[in-house]
């Protein structure tokens, strides 16, 4: 699902936002930290492909999705290296946002990834 999701994001870029708005809940519940760690996995690579592919429309979601990736990249579970390295990828992807500025100063005292 995750995968066909992302393909549509790659495809339709910035006009799949209405569609991304209805699912952006599911994928939020999906990266809870109570879900199972294969869920939030899927949760980080759908937001990654958004970040990734939607450019300055996705801007929107970084206030919501922000704190979900930046508890998987904190995470000490070893299980969630992969996820780790996607959240990274995620969070890096914001800097061809021409809004990334905003988020970039805020978050600046996390450390590097």
């Amino acid at each position: 699902v995750g995968d066909c999701i992302g393909e549509l994001m790659r495809v339709f870029k910035a006009s799949f936002k209405p569609f991304a708005d209805d699912l952006a809940p599911f994928v939020l519940h999906m990266m809870d930290k109570s879900r199972p760690s294969t869920e939030r996995r899927v949760g980080i690579c759908i937001f990654d492909d958004l970040a990734e592919n939607m450019g300055d429309a996705a801007a929107s979601y970084f206030p919501a999705f922000l704190p979900h990736i930046l508890e998987a990249v904190l995470d000490p579970c070893p299980r969630f290296d992969s996820q780790q390295r996607m959240a990274s990828a995620s969070v890096h992807s914001m800097e061809g946002l021409p809004s990334h500025h905003m988020y970039q100063t805020r978050w600046r005292g996390w450390g590097r990834w």
